[in-house]
């Protein structure tokens, strides 16, 4: 499989783990020293993206790739996509377009996401 498919396939993997809050895949899928922005800006680690999961503060009812493109590089790839969202914060749903900006790097473990940003996008 090359590097291209391999990326789209974890793509998925993670997008259905997200929507199963499916804490075993997602751990596989990033990396232990992760930092994530999310859409408030706040850093955020692996540990606090799994809690959130594992907790159920976190749940997301749907996520649709709008547009997504991959970039490859050697032993590095960056993902972008557009994203319609619908999930629940606590009590609070949240529905909209989201842009993703995923760095995957391919480790010892296989590809695992390094870093990633998450921000509102309008439309």
């Amino acid at each position: 499989m090359q590097a291209l498919e391999e990326i789209q396939h974890q793509e998925e993997r993670l997008r259905m783990a997200m929507l199963q809050s499916d804490v075993e895949t997602l751990d596989a899928l990033i990396d232990d020293e992760v930092i994530v922005t999310d859409p408030a800006g706040y850093l955020l680690s692996k540990a606090d993206d799994l809690a959130a999961h594992q907790s159920g503060q976190l749940r997301i009812e749907s996520i649709i790739a709008q547009e997504v493109k991959i970039k490859v590089f050697l032993e590095t790839a960056i993902v972008f996509a557009l994203m319609k969202l619908r999930v629940w914060v606590g009590e609070s749903a949240i529905e909209g377009l989201f842009r993703y900006t995923r760095v995957w790097h391919k480790t010892e473990n296989g590809w695992q996401i390094v870093a990633a940003h998450i921000s509102q996008a309008e439309g």
